[in-house]
């Protein structure tokens, strides 16, 4: 099974399902308004994620859309020796830009808010805002 598959969002995760209007994107609503400019800007402030797998730990830069996501999972399967033709669960665990609240997301569906948390996280990083310890 060495195919990549990512998964399109549900019409009910960004149209009203009764009036059919599209929502407002939804990073713009968890991402405070000051740090906007600079989540937008990654080659400032490239996110990582910590990626953890028994006892090993490493950094890895992330992007988001497909292209990120297929990297994400190459460079997963290269850093700890799976084969290419193995699919493998990921469960991200983020902090929620606007609380600071630990938040659990299970599956690379999740990647792209994963992602984004990240991007936040590197932005405030930048900034000198929030916790500086790692992960």
């Amino acid at each position: 099974m060495s195919s990549l598959s990512v998964s399109l969002p549900y019409r009910e995760e960004n149209t009203c399902r009764f009036c059919y209007k599209a929502y407002p994107d939804w990073k713009q609503h968890i991402t405070p308004d000051h740090l906007r400019p600079v989540v937008q800007n990654t080659e400032k402030t490239l996110p990582y994620m910590a990626v953890v797998y028994g006892e090993v730990v490493h950094k890895i830069p992330v992007r988001p859309g497909p292209e990120g996501i297929a990297e994400f999972k190459a460079k997963v399967k290269s850093l700890f020796g799976f084969p290419p033709d193995l699919d493998f669960e990921v469960t991200f665990e983020c902090k929620d830009p606007a609380s600071e609240e630990k938040v659990l997301l299970k599956g690379l569906k999740c990647f792209e808010a994963a992602t984004h948390c990240a991007a936040v996280s590197a932005a405030k990083r930048a900034r000198g805002e929030g916790s500086s310890s790692w992960p």
